[in-house]
């Protein structure tokens, strides 16, 4: 069995098997854990890399105010409250940290590669096997277990029967990432992080080939961000 996609071929067949026995089920998605993210913010703390944008570091100064932890630059800062014991278990700081938390949630998972492919384990199997990143949920995991690997953050991944095959395809060849276009989180990083970014409508390639076969309709928007490829698809959920 060397070689051979076992996911792949296991959810593949078991989203169609579900749809033959129950054809009244019209979205099959996951609720899976970033178990890479919290390690992933520590790792850039210690090199010294910047995580917050100017509209973020405001929140940030206040939370350190309260919190006790004002000392150092803004980044030190919020490495800080991050580690606070009473961060987590207080609601109004962690309703402050969200917009933080699930942007840079939202660029571990689609931004940061492990060679062409998704840095994040569980993010990489789901996506190598034809689902699209479709929404994070805020506290989906307030498990101790949760809290300590993505402060509480799940992911939905999204297994389209119209487009698992070209998902995979084009994950494998060169990384391109499907995503959902109705989450704003998602379009969000992607919008923001737009060095060198620019835009590829409906131009040939694996993409022009999904029309020709019929599979998925609406090829959707394919966009680069940095050297990463991204597949933006309108998918509409029950």
């Amino acid at each position: 069995l060397s070689g051979i996609e076992l996911g792949n071929f296991l959810i593949k067949r078991v989203v169609r098997s579900l749809k033959v026995e129950f054809p009244q089920i019209e979205t099959f998605s996951t609720l899976s854990p970033i178990p890479g993210f919290r390690k992933w913010i520590g790792q850039c703390q210690n090199l010294g890399q910047r995580l917050l944008l100017p509209q973020e570091e405001s929140i940030v100064s206040q939370l350190s105010q309260e919190t006790g932890t004002a000392s150092g630059d803004i980044e030190d800062q919020f490495n800080a409250i991050l580690k606070h014991s009473s961060t987590f278990s207080d609601s109004e700081t962690m309703g402050k940290l969200r917009p933080i938390l699930s942007r840079l949630c939202a660029r571990y998972i689609l931004l940061e590669k492990r060679r062409h492919l998704a840095l994040d384990p569980v993010a990489n199997f789901h996506l190598r096997n034809g689902a699209c990143a479709h929404r994070l949920n805020w506290l989906g995991d307030t498990s101790t277990k949760g809290m300590e690997e993505s402060f509480g953050l799940m992911i939905n991944y999204l297994y389209s029967l119209d487009h698992i095959e070209m998902n995979n395809q084009q994950y494998l060849q060169d990384g391109t990432i499907s995503v959902s276009s109705r989450d704003t989180g998602f379009q969000k990083v992607l919008t923001d992080s737009k060095t060198n970014f620019r835009q590829d409508v409906g131009t040939g390639g694996a993409v022009g080939q999904e029309q020709e076969q019929g599979q998925g309709g609406e090829e959707g928007e394919v966009v680069q961000v940095n050297g990463s490829k991204f597949r933006l698809l309108e998918i509409v959920t029950a």
